[in-house]
């Protein structure tokens, strides 16, 4: 068997030129860890796959035989768990013995306390083999006729293809193919029943050795016991050619008697399988345990207790080249719908079905996601809902409108139901119920009641079943009459805004003239508050797929299978991506054929119109809520690599960047376009007139009566003004669409001033609890113990063990400070539960770091800088990552402040991180400020709350005038001036953009979701208040509504409209260019000097000319596209938003790009799409990493990346993957090594 020399196993000039050689050359690993751990990976498949094929032959077919030895190569088998899957092996088996598709007399059942299957059939052994031709064709077409029930039982891939294979055997002429056909497809069934228990190597040898010659037996000893010996080794190599040469020697001869002599994959060709294990080409599986085993190395190193960083740090580097070569390898399969962008000459490719999900790639393409977790979670999420709708849906049908058969199902779905907290939603519903019967709304004799001891509900009205279809029209007009009547019964019972939305709907339907309106009307109302009910239970997806599996066709039940076993191997999957187009049209077309059944075919939702629903579920423009579900899958994921023990900081960065990237894409859009606004304005001469404190927060201005009522209309509330005044308030709808921000305003309609009392309390909270951290840190000196005393004190209660890891992350950071190096305690930090202490905690003393010199400032900021990594390991959040990106920023500033700012911020964050889950009241929050701020602040705090609390309290919830308003605001902005400008509480932040942030009247969504919650506390507040509480939910709902109208419009292209274009036009270009008419360039176009031209005069002076050469100051400009769509050379100086590079892919003729001097921060990951580029200049940019995309740049030739300090001070590992690569500048690079291959870089380089 050949060793590819990218394994490491084999010298430079024994290497094979193969293509497969030249893919694995790629790796470049030193270690022996790969061949070892695939290979014998392979091994335990191929065990796996022999004991299931042994136990099929030695059963003879025999049932019990058979589920006994499944029994015992289970162990511990949990025999509810795989019945079906029993129940159809079995059902296979009997038919082999009957020759014909039957169904058992008895159904094989589950005994738990006997831990047995019990009925199972008594079949005897048979030898198949001593079967003539035309009985063994009936039985080949009686499994045939099985392999669905086999798909339904096994739903997963293995089995599929297995069934695939095992159909054309089956069908096959030939009695071989046959006998092949049935002996593998049981056995694979076997498998997959086995598969669950892990195995040990020794198990499974254990198991082959009795029908195993002794050579393979010892064969397979030797290659565990050298595969062990490697990895435990240090260095983890081969000790020699010999040793490698014995190891792939007997695996080929275990290979070869298992696929060939044993005949272990009756379903395959003996070559083609015997192929596949002898070529080392990795499978997305095998490269899976490979890196899993390098985790557990280093993991090793960790709990021995002899950590070793040389080691740890060759095993990550090793693991991450291996992972970056696979991922670079892999990159051409990998190009659909994502940042990777499918000929640009030809235009842009999408892959989408027919009718299909619409939008994938201008969603990607504005939220810049690599990974494909968002649509992943969206769609299932989708699904998820869908289901619950179809569940209550089709349980209101069943239940006939009976009141004890839908309360008894509504209770079997919730599971574990709290009747005494839903018993006035379970009133309201029978009180709906017993109106269809009784027609008129009216109260039970009885109240229902619900008894405790026997979780049951008293006094259910005993109502029977209606078929409300065969119901007269006048009949049914008096019972929708009488339905509507209880309305207002339910926004009470059910104060929630999905509640009041069904209402709303429902209404409608029940005063509609049409007897079908009507009738989805009473099945969608009493439908939404079954959900409602239910909603609190955490359904698991397959528990709902479970739910309406019963009444469902079996293609929608596989393919809801699928969806969930593609998306949950999308964020199993390290990169998170589909495997290629195929798998996510797959997922696409199952996802749209299962909204096509259930909206149009079963009507899931009776109060929508089926078009609007069906093309609400499948646009893909995320709702708030569906926002919010996307960005929690994130959470779990990063959290996930923390909880295996195998964090990786490359994939949690990512994961967290992309995450980033989503959430300000939403906040940036709702900033933009979703203002808060009171409905009312006045005073307007020629226009709008905006209220505004000096230097202060915006508000629309608007005059009110003082004991204004919720009844009032907008003119009554204006009834003190005169009519001019009156008129010139309120414009025209043409007048109010001239602006994004009326429209928001006009969207949102608030009559009341609950949104910007919350939104400014909530932000105030936030500034003071930044406040505190940052007071904290200063007051403590940098001293551990205080600084670890008064988080216990901010915390309370503070869980030590939970947060541990946090702490000593916390202190490694403070102890480097006093050290002026990067070294772990001498003893680590533990918590003591019953003294409620942290132990061993080190004695630092304090330090004033403003009076350290410059030269001992930038050491300490140093040693800070290594620890981000750690911290992110610590505090793996997305504020946390946030802060930590800032952070280093400022550590790495040539400023003596910024370093100082970078060393405070950072450890105040973490502290506010430690401390925020503590629920302070405001109170709290000024009681601790109150120590270090002044008497006027403080006294504006305490105003700024008691006139909160005062608005929350009054009936219409708004300031008693004008004046309380300006007061409100006044005080705010005085606040927000103190802690941001005179006490610096964001040291990280610019004071200008924090402060124009917190004084802008724009919601952020969590602001928006906090907003909405208060709705829900007042709205329950309210109970006893019908009319109120209607008010409030319809404010809530309008809320809402346009923000997730707004987010829904996140990724649409807005046209460019003629005042746009009238912009466009006048605006000035600072620039420099040569078209295609003038002299050639003499020297460098970053040299040249720039001026002044407008759109309209950069197109007058080309004339029928092209630009070829073109030099810019500032951003680039929107119509480049237009003006030098076949520039060649582009310069980029003063640049001041990276964003705006992401037109470059576009400029496809482009040689040559200068962005030198621009600070980009994060790479800007468009400029990997470019490659076209010869020449590449990105000297100065503050690049600390350059990203593995770079290496898709396949014709560059030059790379400047000078002036850029790189993390750990190491080379690039992607500038040794650049093949075309002549020439390179590391100028000031401040690189500490250099690796030995870029030695033979430099030579391949000085040849070319």
């Amino acid at each position: 068997m050949a060793v590819p020399g990218g394994f490491g196993s084999k010298n430079d000039d024994e290497e094979e030129e193969t293509s497969t050689s030249k893919t694995e050359d790629a790796v470049k690993v030193s270690s022996d860890i790969p061949i070892c751990t695939v290979l014998t990976s392979r091994i335990e498949a191929l065990l796996k796959q022999t004991i299931a094929v042994n136990t099929v032959r030695e059963s003879g077919y025999s049932v019990t035989e058979l589920v006994e030895t499944i029994q015992r190569l289970t162990q511990k088998l949990d025999g509810g768990k795989v019945l079906k899957k029993i129940r159809t092996l079995i059902k296979i088996i009997t038919n082999i013995h009957t020759e014909q598709h039957t169904v058992q007399d008895q159904a094989i059942e589950w005994e738990e306390e006997s831990q047995t299957f019990l009925h199972l059939p008594q079949t005897g052994r048979i030898i198949i083999e001593n079967i003539g031709e035309d009985k063994l064709e009936t039985l080949s077409s009686a499994a045939s006729l099985l392999l669905d029930d086999v798909l339904v039982a096994f739903p997963t891939l293995d089995v599929f293809e297995v069934t695939e294979q095992g159909r054309q055997k089956l069908v096959s002429s030939a009695k071989a193919d046959r006998l092949k056909g049935i002996v593998g497809l049981i056995a694979s069934l076997v498998l997959n029943i086995i598969q669950n228990r892990e195995f040990l190597f020794q198990d499974l040898v254990s198991e082959v050795t009795r029908f195993s010659p002794e050579a393979v037996v010892e064969s397979l000893n030797q290659i565990y016991k050298i595969k062990e010996d490697v990895l435990s080794r240090d260095g983890h190599r081969f000790t020699d050619t010999q040793q490698l040469n014995e190891f792939t020697d007997r695996y080929t001869a275990c290979v070869k008697f298992f696929v060939e002599d044993f005949d272990c994959f009756p379903l395959q060709p003996k070559q083609e399988a015997r192929q596949r294990l002898l070529e080392l080409k990795l499978t997305a599986e095998e490269l899976r345990c490979t890196l899993n085993v390098y985790d557990l190395l280093i993991k090793g190193y960790k709990e021995r207790g002899a950590f070793k960083p040389k080691e740890v740090n060759s095993l990550a580097s090793e693991q991450h080249s291996l992972w970056s070569a696979a991922n670079s390898h892999l990159a051409n399969l990998l190009k659909f719908s994502r940042e990777d962008e499918i000929d640009k000459e030809v235009g842009e490719q999408k892959y989408a079905t027919k009718e299909g999900v619409a939008g994938q790639t201008k969603v990607e393409d504005a939220v810049k996601v690599s990974s494909d977790i968002p649509i992943c979670t969206v769609l299932t999420s989708r699904v998820e809902a869908l289901l619950k709708q179809t569940i209550v849906v089709n349980t209101v049908r069943e239940s006939g409108y009976s009141v004890t058969k839908l309360v008894e199902t509504t209770q079997r779905l919730a599971q574990k139901l709290d009747g005494g907290k839903v018993l006035k939603k379970i009133r309201t519903l029978g009180k709906i119920l017993t109106t269809l019967h009784t027609a008129q709304c009216a109260d039970q004799d009885q109240a229902i009641e619900w008894e405790e001891e026997s979780q049951t509900f008293l006094h259910l009205p005993q109502t029977g079943r209606i078929i409300l279809e065969n119901i007269g029209e006048d009949k049914l007009n008096t019972l929708s009459s009488a339905v509507s009547l209880c309305l207002d019964d339910v926004i009470v019972a059910f104060p929630t805004l999905d509640a009041f939305e069904v209402t709303e709907q429902a209404r409608d339907k029940l005063v509609s003239p049409i007897k079908a309106d009507k009738l989805k009307g009473i099945e969608g109302l009493v439908s939404g508050l079954v959900l409602n009910i239910i909603q609190n239970r955490e359904f698991l997806f397959q528990d709902l797929v479970s739910e309406v599996t019963r009444f469902l066709p079996e293609t929608v039940v596989k393919n809801l299978n699928q969806i969930y076993g593609m998306k949950e191997d999308v964020l199993n999957r390290d990169g998170h991506r589909f495997t290629d187009p195929q798998q996510l049209n797959e997922f696409t077309d199952r996802y749209t054929a299962c909204v096509k059944f259930f909206v149009e075919d079963f009507d899931c939702f009776p109060l929508q119109p089926k078009q609007e629903a069906r093309k609400m579920l499948l646009e893909l423009k995320p709702t708030a809520e569906e926002l919010r579900c996307m960005l929690n899958v994130y959470d779990v994921l990063i959290k996930g690599y923390e909880e295996r023990g195998a964090f990786k900081s490359k994939e949690v960065n990512s994961l967290a960047s992309e995450q980033h990237n989503l959430w300000s894409a939403a906040n940036s859009h709702l900033a933009n376009v979703f203002k808060l606004s009171l409905e009312n304005e006045t005073e307007k001469e020629g226009g709008k007139q905006a209220y505004k404190t000096e230097e202060g927060v915006t508000w629309q201005k608007r005059k009110r009566s003082s004991h204004s009522t919720l009844e009032e209309t907008s003119e009554e509330r204006w009834g003190n003004n005169s009519p001019t005044e009156v008129e010139q308030s309120f414009e025209s709808e043409n007048e109010i669409a001239k602006t994004n921000t009326s429209k928001a305003e006009d969207a949102v309609k608030m009559s009341s001033d609950i949104p910007i009392c919350t939104v400014l309390t909530s932000r105030l909270e936030a500034l003071l609890k930044q406040t505190i951290a940052v007071n904290t840190v200063k007051e403590s000196g940098y001293s551990v113990a205080e600084l670890v005393k008064t988080i216990q004190r901010l915390a309370q209660k503070l869980d030590g063990g939970k947060v541990l890891k946090k702490i000593r992350t916390l202190v490694k950071v403070i102890t480097a400070l006093h050290t002026k190096q990067h070294a772990g305690q001498d003893q680590a930090i533990e918590w003591e539960e019953k003294s409620q202490t942290f132990l061993h905690l080190p004695q630092t003393g304090r330090i004033i770091l403003e009076n350290i010199g410059e030269e001992k400032l930038d050491t300490l900021s140093s040693a800070a800088s290594v620890l981000l990594d750690d911290v992110l390991v610590a505090f793996p959040t997305l504020d946390v990552f946030e802060v930590t990106e800032q952070a280093r920023e400022k550590l790495v500033s040539f400023s003596k402040a910024d370093q100082l700012k970078g060393i405070k911020g950072l450890i105040a964050s973490l502290v506010l991180n430690i401390i925020q889950n503590r629920d302070f009241l405001f109170q709290d929050l000024i009681s601790e400020v109150t120590i270090f701020s002044s008497e006027t602040v403080v006294e504006s705090l305490n105003q700024i709350y008691k006139i909160k609390a005062d608005v929350l309290k009054r009936d219409g919830h708004r300031f008693t005038d004008p004046q309380q308003l300006n007061e409100f605001t006044d005080r705010y902005t005085a606040c927000v001036k103190f802690f941001v400008e005179d006490f610096d509480c964001f040291l990280l932040h610019d004071k200008t953009t924090v402060m124009e942030k917190l004084l802008d009247s724009c919601l952020s969504a969590e602001e928006l979701s906090c907003t909405v919650t208060v709705y829900d506390y007042l709205i329950h507040d309210l109970e006893g208040k019908p009319q109120d509480v209607n008010f409030l939910a319809k404010e809530q709902h309008n809320l809402w509504s346009a923000a997730n109208s707004l987010l829904g419009k996140l990724q649409a292209s807005y046209p460019e409209d003629e005042a746009k274009e009238t912009m466009e036009a006048i605006t000035a270009y600072k620039c420099w260019f040569r078209h295609s008419g003038m002299d050639p360039v003499v020297g460098k176009i970053s040299e040249k000097e720039t001026d002044t031209y407008s759109k309209e005069e950069i197109l007058k002076t080309m004339g029928q000319h092209i630009i070829t050469d073109l030099k810019v100051e500032g951003d680039i400009p929107s119509a480049i596209t237009e003006i030098a769509p076949k520039v060649t050379n582009l310069c980029v100086r003063s640049l001041t938003n990276p964003n705006n590079l992401e037109v470059l892919p576009q400029l496809t003729h482009l040689r040559s790009l200068d962005l030198s001097k621009n600070d980009l921060g994060p790479f800007p990951e468009c400029i990997s799409k470019m490659t076209s580029l010869k020449h590449l200049c990105l000297a100065g940019c503050n690049l600390s990493r350059l990203p593995n995309s770079l290496s898709r740049l396949h014709n560059l030739q030059t790379l400047n990346v000078s002036d850029n300090s790189f993390d750990k001070r190491m080379l690039p590992a992607v500038i040794l993957k650049m093949s075309s690569l002549i020439e390179l500048h590391l100028v000031d690079c401040q690189l500490c090594l250099l690796p030995k291959r870029l030695v033979i870089l430099v030579v391949n380089l000085s040849t070319k």
